[in-house]
């Protein structure tokens, strides 16, 4: 290629590619933040008052005395969102129901052992006051004890089975159970966590600066997108559109080119002040050709990596 040729480099599709990318992490980063901080965070909150109201009620205390306790937390809750913390304060007033009983790991265990009908009898049976399992084993011929089970083959797990379903009929219901059934999305989790106002703020604070710097990054690239770097047998010009002569650069310094493509042209602007100008090989395509045509023809100071040189002192 002549002297004579214009050089023209457009900005590269790897550079869009690398915008690209920087905008999806950056908006993507921020809606994650956003969608905790807005969203997510005070959703839990919610299922941890909920959880809570239930621990609650499982402990047989007063509804007025819990309702202050809500109180002291910082969370917005609605009218919908009250009815039913305070229906699951209500609920975990009731000992465990069968529907839980049979997703339980004792449930499923006693289920795959014995005939799921004979647990549930054995269970509805435990509910009722004036029944103990004496009395209930005695009407149903079933072992009394661990003890008389043993002399019956075969009747050991039968009766763990069913003593178990009949006791636990009167047990405290269990969070993570009654959250699977209530259909609520969230309360499956079996121990929520409360995050404070703070925690929250921050979380809106950072998808805010996250969403900035996506959109600078944005616009960044709608500004590049119709830039150039060109040259011509006299003068390269500038990504600005400045045309700079090559008698009027005053030094070029390429230690950052090979690392990372870059290069800086310092001379002397039409305003008789020194300036700045960057080739940037990562960023346009064929901007070395550029490079290596000023390199050839302006006579100023070049900055090159210099090697290593190590020092021993004696």
């Amino acid at each position: 290629m002549g002297h004579s040729d214009q050089i023209t480099c457009n900005v590269g599709f790897w550079y869009f590619r690398r915008m690209a990318l920087m905008f999806i992490l950056l908006a993507g980063a921020g809606a994650w933040f956003y969608y905790d901080g807005l969203i997510n965070w005070p959703n839990k909150n919610k299922i941890y008052l909920a959880k809570l109201a239930f621990d609650a009620g499982s402990e047989k205390r007063e509804w007025s005395d819990f309702n202050k306790e809500i109180e002291s937390y910082e969370i917005k809750i609605s009218e919908v969102d009250a009815l039913l913390i305070k229906k699951s304060f209500q609920d975990g007033k009731l000992p465990m129901q069968w529907e839980e009983y049979l997703i339980s790991t004792e449930g499923k265990r006693a289920v795959s052992k014995v005939d799921k009908e004979k647990i549930k009898e054995a269970f509805f049976a435990g509910k009722q006051i004036n029944l103990n399992w004496e009395n209930f084993a005695r009407q149903k011929k079933y072992p009394l004890n661990k003890n008389e089970s043993l002399k019956t083959s075969g009747k050991v797990n039968d009766f763990e089975s069913l003593y178990n379903a009949f006791e636990a009929a009167n047990l405290n219901r269990k969070w993570s159970l009654y959250g699977v059934l209530s259909g609520n999305d969230g309360w499956s989790n079996a121990d929520p966590k409360y995050h404070n106002p703070g925690e929250i703020t921050a979380q809106i604070v950072i998808g805010s600066i996250l969403s900035l710097f996506s959109l600078f990054v944005l616009m960044l690239t709608v500004i590049n997108r119709g830039r150039f770097l060109s040259s011509d047998d006299e003068s390269f010009t500038t990504e600005h559109g400045f045309q700079v002569a090559f008698n009027e650069i005053k030094k070029i310094d390429t230690r950052k080119w090979n690392k990372k493509g870059l290069a800086y042209v310092y001379y002397i602007n039409d305003k008789g002040l020194s300036a700045r100008a960057v080739i940037d090989d990562l960023k346009y395509k064929g901007a070395d050709e550029i490079l290596e045509r000023i390199k050839s023809e302006f006579t100023g100071e070049l900055i090159e990596n210099a090697p290593n040189i190590l020092q021993t002192e004696d």
